[in-house]
């Protein structure tokens, strides 16, 4: 290729022809543009792996950059169990030919495909027609001139194959490269997909677990509410005095309890954290408080039956002998009082 500069001479009716061979300089352009044109394919690429949580869809574009950039009509993606004794064909392009060949038939892995997996790279044959190779294909599969596979892998293990075929021109290392990175590409794209479905199945499992503790828990709300029914039925048809403290405040008194002490069970019940020591005579306060605040906490050494002087609404003072212990009440730790004789 040759580029001509011609400057006239009018004056002197001549002209000035300089000619300068730039073959080269197109060469280098017509890479740089082959460059960009690879670059911008890639990119498509990348974008389709950020953009796309469907790995069907993002594989799809990516072996359409592939396609585009390299030239082919033909190719497919197919995804290799643990075993690698099948396939599942996630993606095919027959380039609109005609194929009898049932589109899920499982297909051996032998041939180029069987070599691809066992040394982990690309392979290209540009002679498939007429090769052995040919007769490994199903009849009535696609006729196909040339061929490329390059491997998906992920973790340093063949999950995949990217199948390119019928380029007009032959392939060449260069296309392998390119190959290569398009099925690193679709690697990353299957490892996204492989997080995500996880992802999902462990929201899925942490959801049932969930839905389950859920379950039990008002189940077992329904029985304490059940059981406190139960216990407040029975203790206000009992002969002795019940009480229940919680947090030192009185969470609940019966008739019985009430009358012995003289209030009624809206003043006793309306009582702040502590109140209830102006039952108890108060050089035994200490004594007391003490047991209740144990049994509370559930710590230390406690006595569950003793005596002590209490208190009338009145300021009567009398000997009181009271039994009491650690129970739970409203999910918590309480104490359960109750006067002996």
């Amino acid at each position: 290729t040759y580029s001509l500069n011609i400057t006239p001479i009018i004056e002197e009716g001549y002209a000035n022809i300089y000619g300068m061979d730039i073959t080269e300089r197109k060469i280098a352009e017509q890479e740089i543009q082959q460059r960009n044109k690879e670059i911008s394919a890639l990119f498509e690429a990348s974008r389709a792996i950020l953009e796309e949580n469907d790995f069907d869809k993002s594989t799809r574009a990516i072996f359409e950059s592939c396609a585009k950039i390299l030239g082919v009509t033909v190719g497919y993606i197919d995804l290799l169990p643990s075993d690698q004794k099948g396939h599942q064909r996630t993606f095919i392009n027959r380039g609109g030919l005609e194929c009898r060949v049932e589109l899920n038939l499982t297909m051996p892995l032998r041939g180029m495909r069987s070599e691809v997996i066992e040394y982990k790279k690309t392979i290209y044959n540009n002679d498939f027609h007429n090769s052995d190779l040919a007769k490994f294909l199903p009849e009535g599969h696609i006729s196909l001139k040339n061929v490329m596979v390059a491997p998906l892998i992920v973790k340093n293990e063949v999950r995949g194959l990217l199948g390119l075929a019928n380029r007009d021109e032959d392939f060449n290392d260069e296309d392998a490269q390119l190959a290569t990175v398009f099925a690193e590409l679709t690697a990353i794209a299957l490892m996204n997909s492989n997080a995500l479905e996880s992802l999902e199945k462990s929201e899925q499992k942490y959801r049932n677990l969930n839905n389950i503790l859920e379950q039990k828990v008002k189940e077992r709300t329904k029985e304490l509410k059940e059981s406190e029914e139960k216990f407040r039925s029975i203790s206000e048809q009992s002969l002795v005095g019940i009480c229940i403290i919680q947090d030192n405040l009185m969470k609940y008194v019966n008739q019985q309890y009430a009358e012995f002490s003289g209030y009624n069970i809206e003043d006793i019940m309306n009582w702040k954290s502590g109140e209830f020591v102006k039952l108890i005579h108060p050089e035994d306060r200490k004594m007391v408080i003490e047991q209740s605040t144990k049994k509370q906490e559930g710590s230390g050494e406690i006595i569950n039956q003793y005596q002590f002087r209490a208190l009338k609404k009145t300021g009567e003072m009398f000997w009181l002998e009271i039994i009491s212990n650690t129970i739970t009440f409203e999910g918590k730790p309480a104490v359960l009082i109750s006067p002996k004789g």
